[in-house]
């Protein structure tokens, strides 16, 4: 019997005006947010929407920011682990730009980039 189990990511960065020197832009960017871990954070999570998890990531991590959203390349990453019956074992990842989403493409900025702030680039 094949048995599968899904993961998902959110990896990107948080922009925005800061507060003082007041209206200059600053970001920082984060490697792995485990998207399943937030949503066990809410009190009835099977009932959370992508945008419920968007609006509580912004509000905990963008405190620094006036405004906070979204660098253009945030991405969800989505991570498929398949294991069959004699041990084989699959994992499939497959990455969508956060954007993509219409409930949440609003939280996006989509004139700044994880590396704008950062100095690096992936």
């Amino acid at each position: 019997m094949t048995q599968y189990s899904l993961s998902l990511e959110l990896r990107g960065g948080i922009c925005g005006p800061i507060w003082w020197p007041a209206g200059a832009m600053c970001g920082r960017s984060f490697r792995r947010l485990d998207v399943d871990r937030e949503r066990a954070r809410f009190s009835n999570p099977e009932d959370v929407t992508l945008r419920d998890i968007i609006e509580h990531v912004l509000m905990e991590n963008g405190g620094d920011f006036q405004n906070a959203m979204f660098t253009a390349d945030t991405e969800i990453v989505a991570t498929i682990y398949r294991q069959g019956a004699r041990g084989y074992q699959c994992r499939r990842t497959r990455a969508f730009p956060l954007s993509m989403f219409p409930s949440v493409a609003d939280y996006v900025d989509s004139g700044h980039y994880s590396h704008d702030f950062t100095g690096e680039e992936d």
